[in-house]
This record gives C-alpha cells, structure tokens and sequence, in this order.
C-alpha cells in the first residue's frame, strides 16, 4: 500500500495562504497569474494532496469554491478540478463526501463539456463504491434525463435504469414523490445532504443505515435545479423517462401513493395553497401530478419496462409462449386492479379536491378538468363503473366536464376571432 506523506509536518511549512490566494486570482493579488498556468497549479497541488491527508483538509475547500464559482474561474480550471476531486475521493473518500454536492452540481452546468466529464466521474466512483447513490445525488442523476445532449440522457438513463435499478427494484418508486418536490422547488432537499441524516421513508433503498454526520465547512449548492422550477417540459421529460423503467405494481402503487399522500392531503388542509411564497411551487407540483396520472406512461397493464429487466422479459415472452401467456394474464389482472383503484381512491379524493378548488377559486380546477376529461373519454369502462358504483359523483363529475368543455370551446372561438 502506497504510504502518505505528511509534507506539513516533515518539511518546511508551505504558505498555503499565499497558494490559495494565487490558485484562486484574488483581485488582492499584485499580478494576474495566467489561466494555463493556474490550471496547471491546480492540479499540482491536487497531485501532493494526494499524498497528504492535512494538505487535502487545507486545499479541497479552495476546490470546492472555485469549482463553484462558475461565472469567474475558467472551465480549464474547473474541469482539472473534477479531476482532482475524483482521485482524491478515491485516497480519502471520507474528506471527500461533504463535497460531493459541489461536484454534482456540475451535471447541470451552462457548459457540456463540464456536464459530461461530472457525469463520467460520479458514475465511476459510484460504480466503484467510493460514493455512495444518496437522494440528492440521485435527484440530480434524474434530472440530466431532460438534457439538452442525447448522450448524457441516455448515459443517465443507463446509470439510473440498467446498473442501479436492477440492484435496487423500488428505487423509482421510493423516490418518485420526492423527485416531484425537488424539481419543482417545493422541496429544496437541505435535509437530504450528502453529510449524512438518518434516511426517511423517502429516500434510497440503499440507505437502510444512517451515516456518520460530517461537519460541512463549505455551503451545499442547493440551487443547481432551480432551471426546473419553471420548466414543466424538462419536469415532465423527467418524470415520463422514470415511469417508462417501473413494473406495473410499481406504477399502481405509485399511484396510490401520489392520491394518499399528496392529493388527498389538500382537503385535509396538511397541505395549503394560501402561502405567497409557495404557492407557485405547489401549483406546479399539483400540476405535474395531473399530469403524471393522466400520461400514457403510467397505465397499467402493457409489458412495462424499457430497460434492461424489461428487454430481457420481453425476449422470453418472444421465446416462449407459456412466459408470454403468463406476461400478458399478469398484466390484465393490474389493469383490473388499476380501474379498482381509480374507483375506490382516486375518484373520491378528486372529487373532494374539486370542491376545495372550487371553493379557493384556483387556477388549479381547469388542471384537474382536463384529467377528468382524458379520464372519462379514454376509459369508458371506468366511466360506466362509475356510473354504477357512484352515481351522484357521477352525475356532477360529467355536468362539471360539459360545462368546461363549453368553455374551452368559447375562449377558442374568441381566439379564433381575434
């Protein structure tokens, strides 16, 4: 094993003030140093952090801020940094960790080049267990499935579908919800930093002990998402590549889960659209889940998956008959269960979410308008159900669709006009 050397204590002492001030082109500084040569410094002094545990506790601070600093230190710089962050997360992955933020938040940098090289780097050191896939790490992979690059999308959809959802088969599911809070700034995720808090019923799967707690000497990046916020295309790219790699029990389940702990928390007041300073944010979020249960993505009852779990039942069930039998039965007692569920939760929770908007006046009714109407002309077995085993909602569910779809009609008729 390669023995650390300890240059602080058995050579002469190295300036490191001096150091940090040129590394980082302090406008104190008598001269400018040159950007090549400040890249080419970085990664000398990266070079004999690693072979000192003081020099890496003096100097990946001053890392971590300039890697941050996006519209000041150069992408050369930058990017030599990400490179001595991954080598030094392999020598002393517990100094590391409290930063690993600062290097995720560069997959959604202004520049690809930076985007892709942090993405080639958290998946090897995630792939050689030097780091772990905690919530906020996995948020941020997610979120790159909306890049505007089709390699790093699909490199991330590989990461998160064919390597970790394999090994881990309710990943999506357990953070599908908080995905939704993330992206849409409900949540600003602080409790989920990589410093270590005991896991929520939210989090990974992976994460079944909680980690020592570190103190964070540099402020985690919480706004790298925030391009999210009022982009719900990007959001909903999001969301449609994660459903399209779930099971059919995942999706029903994730229904369920979507009604019982967000929908339904609207009436019961635990959940309120009154404060200015989220209200927004809610409103995108209630948004995104009408969504989410009106695309064809989330329907039950087709073969599901399309990553490597998915194409590989779908080669069987061509191969053999008998596992294409039992795929195809399988999937139509979900659909079964599916309607079952959209009679016996989603249609009463709706309902009184209705009356509530109704009553709020929220811009929020025509949303759910619109996924009563998909709801009501693309399953018509569940609308005659619904006739059967709820006949008043029924009955005030289509006169409340006539009346908007006669109002939709008129304002494209004013439109029209103009």
């Amino acid at each position: 094993e390669e023995m650390e050397t300890d240059f602080t204590s058995n050579s002469p002492s190295i300036p490191t003030n001096n150091v940090s001030s040129s590394l980082s082109d302090s406008p104190n500084t008598s001269t400018m140093i040159p950007t090549p040569i400040r890249a080419h410094a970085f990664i000398a002094i990266g070079k004999l952090c690693l072979k000192s545990r003081n020099l890496t506790k003096e100097f990946v601070p001053l890392f971590a801020r300039e890697l941050s600093n996006e519209r000041n230190t150069p992408n050369s710089i930058r990017n030599n940094i990400l490179i001595i962050f991954g080598d030094l997360c392999t020598k002393f992955t517990s100094q590391l960790t409290q930063y690993i933020p600062n290097m995720a938040a560069c997959l959604h940098d202004d520049e690809p080049i930076i985007r892709r090289h942090t993405l080639l780097l958290l998946t090897h050191l995630l792939q050689r267990s030097y780091i772990r896939l905690r919530p906020s790490l996995f948020y941020r992979f997610a979120a790159v499935l909306a890049d505007p690059i089709t390699e790093l999308r699909d490199h991330a959809d590989y990461v998160l579908s064919d390597v970790f959802l394999v090994k881990l088969p309710k990943l999506y599911l357990n953070n599908f919800l908080q995905t939704i809070f993330v992206l849409t700034g409900v949540s600003d995720h602080k409790d989920d930093e990589f410093g270590g808090t005991a896991p929520s019923s939210t989090e990974l799967e992976m994460e079944e002990e909680p980690s020592s707690t570190t103190t964070t000497s540099f402020s985690t990046p919480i706004n790298d998402l925030s391009q999210f916020y009022n982009n719900s295309i990007k959001r909903r790219i999001v969301y449609s590549r994660l459903l399209k790699s779930m099971t059919n029990e995942h999706k029903l389940e994730l229904m369920s889960k979507l009604c019982r702990d967000v929908l339904g928390q609207v009436p019961n007041g635990t959940i309120t659209l009154k404060d200015d300073n989220k209200v927004e944010k809610q409103e995108n979020m209630l948004r995104d889940l009408f969504w989410i249960l009106g695309c064809s993505d989330i329907k039950v009852g087709g073969l599901g998956r399309s990553n490597a779990l998915g194409r590989a039942e779908a080669a069987a069930a061509d191969d053999n008959e008998v596992i294409a039998a039992v795929q195809q039965a399988k999937g139509h007692i979900l659909s079964k269960l599916s309607q079952k569920h959209v009679l016996q939760i989603m249609i009463p929770e709706l309902v009184r979410l209705k009356n509530d908007l109704e009553l709020m006046h929220s811009p929020l009714l025509s949303d759910l308008m619109v996924y009563f109407t998909n709801l009501y002309t693309n399953g018509r077995s569940v609308r005659d159900i619904v006739k059967i085993t709820f006949p008043d909602i029924s009955s005030e569910i289509e006169y409340d669709i006539k009346k908007f779809n006669e109002k939709l009609q008129n304002e494209n008729d004013i439109i029209d006009q103009r």
